[in-house]
């Protein structure tokens, strides 16, 4: 009898690892759909339309899909009104398991409104096993169809997107915003969340904000120049400068802001200091190397750059948003006002910012 009842301590005990190991319910990657990018059109009836990428599963070993190997991707399109609507209606085309734990693009439609962006985040943070490290984009409805890229060297074929927002050497300006990072702009006090815009052309240079309610705010170049300034997020920035008739080039541009910020008579008082850096390329033969030239040169690029943080500052105050978090930066300081915020929100308090910007220019290489 002794040795039964050892033999059901083992299997209980065998059966307690097993169950422990959290394998008893996985899958094979052959029956998962493992989406790579989602885009989101918005329409105003609320019954949007949804895209999910997949990597074409002809390019991968042991496939029995009847999809062209030279389609790199394959889409899933559906219509719903929410983000558990999609991803249902989506599953209902697939015969395999939809999947969102290695997605690693998000595209949305610019003219999805701020209420409606809350929601899509949230939605998409209480959807099972999802990947909170995907990058967010922003694009005109009529572009998102156009922005999927994919290699066609790859066996598993790579985003774009993908590539271009996690490629820090390749952004002159840090823009890239990951899921978990808005997320939390969303939810935290007195800062308005920024997605990077993507161009008709596909260009990436711009932002949009979003305040509390209404479709995004758009920046322009400059504009989006200027916040990046302020935050610290230009990394190796090209500047193009014309004295007269002389003209320069400035590469390696590049520094940071330090800011304070008071409460005063209704508004935030803030004190900006960006000390910026940068290499000169260009210059009219015989003039880059003269003392009095490099100062005139740092002197025109400080008010150029100072120009671009007025317009920023100017923009934001104009729209209600904060993309800079100087309230936040407030409320940090002095959380016991957060219950108590201004009649818009600690978002939309216009911003008084006193600026000092300097440049400091260096030149490499041989000069004449």
């Amino acid at each position: 009898m002794r040795w039964r009842a050892r033999l059901a301590t083992a299997a209980a005990v065998l059966l307690g690892l097993v169950l422990l190991a959290g394998c008893w319910d996985q899958l094979g990657i052959s029956d998962r759909a493992t989406a790579l990018m989602v885009s989101v059109a918005w329409h105003p009836s609320r019954r949007s339309d949804w895209t999910f990428y997949f990597p074409n599963p002809t390019v991968t070993v042991n496939s029995q899909s009847q999809i062209k190997s030279t389609q790199q991707l394959y889409t899933v399109a559906v219509a719903a009104d929410s983000w558990a609507s999609a991803e249902r209606a989506a599953q209902r085309l697939l015969d395999r398991h939809l999947y969102l734990g290695q997605l690693q693009v998000i595209l949305w439609s610019s003219n999805l409104p701020a209420q409606a962006v809350t929601t899509l985040v949230d939605a998409y943070n209480r959807q099972g096993i999802t990947s909170k490290v995907a990058y967010l984009g922003v694009a005109r409805a009529s572009s998102l169809p156009d922005l999927l890229q994919a290699s066609p060297q790859e066996v598993v074929p790579r985003l774009k997107w993908q590539h271009i927002f996690s490629c820090g050497p390749c952004e002159a300006i840090h823009l890239s915003e990951t899921f978990w990072h808005v997320w939390d702009d969303v939810h935290t006090p007195g800062m308005s969340p920024v997605v990077p815009y993507i161009t008709t052309t596909g260009a990436l240079g711009h932002i949009a904000v979003y305040g509390r309610q209404g479709p995004a705010v758009i920046f322009t170049r400059r504009q989006t120049l200027g916040w990046a300034l302020l935050t610290s997020r230009v990394t190796r920035e090209v500047l193009s400068l014309s004295r007269g008739t002389a003209h320069y080039a400035l590469t390696s541009v590049h520094g940071h802001a330090t800011t304070h910020v008071a409460w005063a008579g209704g508004r935030l008082s803030v004190q900006a200091h960006v000390v910026m850096r940068g290499a000169l390329a260009q210059a009219p033969y015989g003039t880059a190397g003269r003392p009095s030239e490099i100062r005139a040169i740092e002197t025109a690029t400080a008010r150029m750059l100072l120009a671009d943080c007025q317009a920023a500052v100017r923009q934001a105050n104009a729209q209600h948003v904060d993309p800079f978090g100087y309230a936040r930066t407030l409320l940090f300081e002095h959380p016991q006002w957060v219950d108590h915020p201004p009649g818009g929100g600690w978002s939309s308090v216009p911003s008084h910012v006193a600026f000092t910007v300097s440049f400091n220019l260096t030149t490499p290489g041989v000069t004449s």
